[in-house]
C-alpha cells in the first residue's frame, strides 16, 4: 500500500531519501522545500510500500504561472504541474504496484491539471504510460526528451570545492540580482519572471559580466529544487569557456550553500554536451547495472482540446486593426501542433483586410503573424 507523507514529517524522513544517485532528485526536493528554498510551488511526497518504500513521488503544484502577452492587449495563463517519480529498486512488479498504488492518491489531482511534466526513468516511465492511458484525461504527449542524469560524487565534490575558478580576462563573475537580472534571465529561460526573482532571492546563480560594456553575457542558475539548469552564453561569447566556469562555479554555490549534490539532466539531443560531461573531472552520468547509461525522461501529458475550443480562445488574439506585423506567441507544448495548422487556415475568412499564416515553428513556441493580405 502506497501512502502520503504529511508535510510536518517531510524532515524526518530526509535520511531515508538520502539515496545517490537513486533518489537523488527526491532527496534535493524535499530538502529544499524543508529549509525553506522552495515556496514558488506546493508540494507532496508519496511513498510505496508503507514498510521499506523503494519507490517514491514528489508532486509539485505551481504557485507562478507563465503569462503571454499577446497583441500588447490579451494573456494567457501558461501552468505546468510536475511529477518526479525515483526509485531504489527496478524490479517490474515492484515498480508496477507502486505506480498503481500512487496514482490512487494522486489521480484526483492529476484530472484537475492541464498539463502535467512527468521527469522518471524508463522503467517507471513504462508503468506511468499505462496508466495515463488508462485516464484518458491527458492523451496528448507534448514532448518526450530523453536525458542522461549526472551528478558529483563525494570525491568529485571535495575536487571541485578546491578548485579556483578564475573568470577570463575582460570578464568576471558576479550574482545575479533579483531586481536587475530578472527580466534578461527569464526572457532567455522563457519563465515567468516573478518565479525567476524567487529563484534568484533563494537559489544560487551565477553571472559572467563583461567589463566594456558592463552587460551580463552568460549565465546560470538552479530550478526550484537545486537542479543545475538553464544555462545560457550571449551568441558572440560562445566557444571561449565561459560556459564551463558558470557551471563550475553555480556547482561550488549548491555545495557550500544548499548542502545537496550538485546534479544536472543532460538532454540526449545534445551529444556534444554529454560527452562533454563524461570527460569531466567533476561529473558522473548515472548507469544501469550493466553498466549503459541510465534513461530518464522529461515528458509532457496535456488534456485534449478541440478546434472549437481554440478558436475561442484565439480568435481575439488574431484580430487587428492596424496594418503591419504582429507577433503572436504560444508555447506549442499547450495544443497539438495539427491543431494550430487547422485553425490557422480557418482563420482567413474572419476579416478582409488580414489573413493570418502559420510561418514559424521553433522548438519553445510556434508563432503566428498577420500580414497585409497584399502581402501573401
Amino acid at each position: 500500500m502506497a501512502f502520503q507523507v504529511p508535510k510536518s514529517s517531510f524532515e524526518s524522513f530526509l535520511s531515508q531519501l538520502n539515496v545517490v544517485p537513486e533518489l537523488i532528485t527526491i532527496y534535493n526536493t524535499v530538502k529544499q522545500f524543508v529549509t525553506g528554498k522552495i515556496d514558488e510551488c506546493g508540494l507532496e511526497l508519496f511513498g510505496y510500500p508503507h514498510e521499506e518504500p523503494v519507490l517514491w513521488a514528489v508532486l509539485k503544484k505551481p504557485k507562478y504561472s507563465m503569462l503571454v502577452l499577446v497583441l500588447l492587449q490579451t494573456l494567457i495563463q501558461l501552468v505546468r504541474n510536475v511529477l518526479l517519480m525515483q526509485a531504489v529498486l527496478c524490479q517490474d512488479q515492484v515498480l508496477k504496484l507502486g505506480v498503481e498504488a500512487i496514482f490512487n492518491f494522486i489521480k484526483g489531482d492529476l484530472r484537475g491539471m492541464d498539463k502535467v511534466l512527468l521527469v522518471a526513468g524508463d522503467k517507471i516511465l513504462e508503468n506511468v504510460n499505462i496508466k495515463m492511458k488508462k485516464f484518458a484525461t491527458h492523451p496528448l504527449m507534448t514532448d518526450n526528451n530523453p536525458c542522461c542524469l549526472f551528478y558529483m560524487d563525494e570525491n568529485q565534490s571535495d575536487r571541485l570545492l578546491k578548485e579556483e575558478l578564475v573568470a577570463p580576462e575582460g570578464f568576471s563573475f558576479v550574482d545575479l540580482d533579483p531586481k536587475r537580472d530578472a527580466e534578461i534571465v527569464s526572457n532567455a529561460v522563457q519563465e515567468n519572471v516573478d518565479q525567476t526573482k524567487e529563484r534568484l532571492r533563494k537559489m544560487p546563480s551565477v553571472g559572467v559580466r563583461c567589463k566594456e560594456s558592463g552587460q551580463i553575457v552568460a549565465f546560470e542558475l538552479c530550478s526550484g529544487i537545486g537542479l543545475i539548469t538553464h544555462h545560457f552564453t550571449f551568441p558572440e561569447f560562445r566557444r571561449q569557456g565561459l560556459g564551463r566556469l558558470v557551471e563550475l562555479r553555480l556547482c561550488q554555490k549548491v555545495i557550500q550553500k544548499l548542502g545537496i549534490v550538485p546534479v544536472k539532466q543532460v538532454s540526449r539531443k545534445s551529444p556534444e554536451v554529454i560527452n562533454m560531461s563524461k570527460r569531466s573531472l567533476f561529473w558522473t552520468v548515472y548507469k544501469e547495472a550493466d553498466g549503459s547509461d541510465r534513461l530518464g525522461y522529461y515528458r509532457i501529458y496535456n488534456i485534449s482540446r478541440s478546434i472549437d475550443s481554440l478558436k475561442s480562445i484565439l480568435r481575439p488574439l488574431l484580430w487587428s486593426k492596424r496594418r503591419g506585423y504582429k507577433m503572436l506567441s504560444l508555447f506549442t507544448r499547450t495544443f497539438p501542433d495539427n491543431a494550430y495548422q487547422k485553425l490557422v487556415l480557418s482563420q482567413k475568412s474572419l476579416t478582409k483586410e488580414y489573413t493570418y499564416n502559420l510561418f514559424a515553428l521553433k522548438s519553445n513556441f510556434i508563432s503566428i503573424c498577420s500580414l497585409p493580405r497584399n502581402t501573401m
